[in-house]
């Protein structure tokens, strides 16, 4: 899962320094470099010894990985998000984060492929259009929330709750040139507070109802595309549950997304089919103490837990560049490669960048047991089925805690004997296996 191939560096007529990127791919700020799949295309986003973030195209060609640089995003430290809307000829970037100094009130820019000069970004403001901090290309129309308050324009009430979407085929968002253009304020009744924050959209096709799901700090809600008497207008259908805090802790495909809510629960969400509720179907996965680990190792820094998606085995992966979760449809395990982005080519292979963990070795631990019972038992001794080569060396051990409300001890890890069986010898409520 590295970038096992040649790495070379293309930049015709652009003022932007080599790309530079070790073919291991391994990362030593979290969490760049990063990779980004789109309908399209391949990205890449790269630091630099200046400091800045570069974004490349990324081509793979007869097992050689080919990087064109494209676009100076400005410096790494401060960007938290980046999304792109991707339309074949041209793409639209846009990057959440801090500003200049640093300062906790963050910073949004959009940027737009020239169509003219095809090598050439332009600020996507430059078109008398908003800045946008998160977007998506869906069927044609670009979408975007978390709207830059430009004065004196038709968008100055939005915020950063805001969605506008453009005429479909072009960058316009004024209705009053293109009838399917348009723009609303948020759509989040429950907020308390402070303004909601847009955190993230993804398409959600079905043919009951498709459209765009809205991810906030305060919530979701569905856009769906409908057609009215005089033009094209998007629905909103509130969805239950909770929001997320950042645009880095959702991920997915067009048929199922997986996110980390704002009480650091796992969740899929998956396209609505016949005789589902409308707005799709929800599953609440879990997994909340070993998320909220991963959370408690980043402090006040949300945005550095990073959800990937790949389709096999609808496999998400979470990891703070200290640990990993890879949460599929069977079950959940960390791995040793912390992930900070994972694609997969026409070769089939998963490339991904990633910081190793030099801890390599394999562990297996139990869900919650309690035995049928609530009462104290004992965990007199572990015996397992284990088929090792020869040489490895097997250990037990037992997690354990007296109230739900308490966290798990783990005893010393025991040795076994030739029949994979170790004396433990615990009291309490509730156990995990390991």
């Amino acid at each position: 899962m590295a970038f096992d191939a040649i790495v070379e560096s293309s930049t015709p007529t652009l003022a932007l320094p080599t790309v530079s990127l070790s073919t291991s791919a391994d990362i030593v700020t979290w969490p760049w470099p990063r990779l980004f799949q789109t309908k399209y295309h391949i990205f890449c986003a790269t630091p630099q010894t200046s400091g800045n973030l570069y974004l490349s195209e990324v081509l793979a060609e007869n097992g050689r990985i080919i990087l064109t640089a494209v676009l100076d995003l400005g410096a790494a430290a401060l960007i938290e998000t980046i999304d792109i809307a991707d339309f074949g000829l041209y793409y639209i970037v846009s990057t959440y984060g801090l500003t200049a100094d640093a300062v906790p009130v963050p910073t949004i820019k959009t940027y737009v492929k020239n169509l003219s000069v095809i090598t050439k970004f332009q600020s996507l403001d430059a078109f008398t259009t908003p800045a946008i901090g998160t977007l998506c290309n869906y069927q044609g129309q670009l979408v975007g929330g978390n709207i830059v308050n430009v004065m004196d324009s038709k968008w100055s009430d939005l915020g950063s709750d805001g969605i506008v979407w453009s005429g479909i085929g072009n960058l316009d968002f004024d209705p009053g040139n293109d009838f399917t253009a348009g723009f609303m304020p948020g759509q989040f009744p429950y907020s308390v507070g402070k303004m909601p924050t847009v955190r993230k959209l993804l398409p959600m096709y079905s043919r009951y109802l498709p459209g765009i799901v809205v991810y906030s700090d305060a919530g979701k809600f569905l856009l769906s595309p409908e057609k009215t008497e005089t033009g094209f207008v998007y629905g909103v259908k509130l969805m239950g549950g909770l929001g997320v805090t950042s645009g880095n802790h959702v991920a997915g495909d067009d048929f199922i997304h997986g996110f980390i809510d704002t009480n650091r629960d796992f969740w899929t969400l998956e396209s609505p089919h016949y005789g589902s509720p409308p707005e799709g179907n929800y599953k609440k996965l879990g997994y909340r103490s070993y998320i909220q680990e991963l959370f408690d190792y980043t402090f006040t820094e949300d945005h550095r837990v990073i959800v990937n998606y790949i389709p096999k085995n609808k496999r998400f992966y979470i990891s703070n560049g200290n640990k990993c979760l890879i949460i599929n449809e069977f079950g959940a395990c960390h791995i040793f490669q912390n992930v900070s982005s994972v694609v997969k080519l026409s070769d089939g292979q998963l490339y991904g960048t990633f910081k190793n963990n030099p801890d390599t070795r394999a562990r297996i631990v139990t869900d919650d047991l309690d035995f049928g019972s609530r009462g104290f038992k004992t965990v007199e001794a572990i015996v397992g089925g284990i088929d090792a080569p020869k040489g490895a060396m097997v250990k037990y051990s037992v997690d354990w805690r007296k109230s739900r409300s308490d966290s798990y001890t783990r005893l010393p890890w025991r040795s076994t004997s030739p029949r994979h069986e170790a004396r433990i010898g615990v009291t309490s409520t509730e156990f995990r296996l390991a």
